[in-house]
C-alpha cells in the first residue's frame, strides 16, 4: 500500500490532484522584506491578506508552518489566495 502511496505522489496522478485542488485559488510566494523590524504572526498575516499560507522557506530549509509559526525577514512564504468571488477559506 504505501508503494502505490509512493507512485501517486511522484506520478501524474499527484499533479491531477493538485490542479483539480487548486482550480479556484492562486499560488503566490510573498518574500517578507530584510528591513522588517518585528516577526509577524502567521495567523495575523492570513488574516491581514486573505490567503492560506502552506510553507515557508527559511535559511534554505522548508517550514511547515503551525499557528504559532512566526514570519521572519527574509522568509520566503507560499501562499494559497482565493480567486475573485470565491469562499474556500
Amino acid at each position: 500500500m504505501a508503494y502505490n502511496i509512493d507512485a501517486r505522489i511522484r506520478g501524474n496522478t499527484f499533479l491531477k490532484f493538485l490542479e483539480e485542488m487548486t482550480k479556484d485559488a492562486e499560488f503566490k510566494m510573498i518574500r517578507i522584506h530584510s528591513d522588517s523590524s518585528n516577526e509577524q504572526n502567521i495567523m495575523d498575516f492570513e488574516r491581514k491578506r486573505h490567503l492560506h499560507v502552506v510553507g515557508v522557506m527559511r535559511s534554505g530549509a522548508f517550514i511547515v508552518p503551525t499557528p504559532e509559526t512566526s514570519l521572519k525577514p527574509n522568509d520566503t512564504v507560499a501562499c494559497l489566495n482565493k480567486k475573485k468571488g470565491l469562499h474556500l477559506f
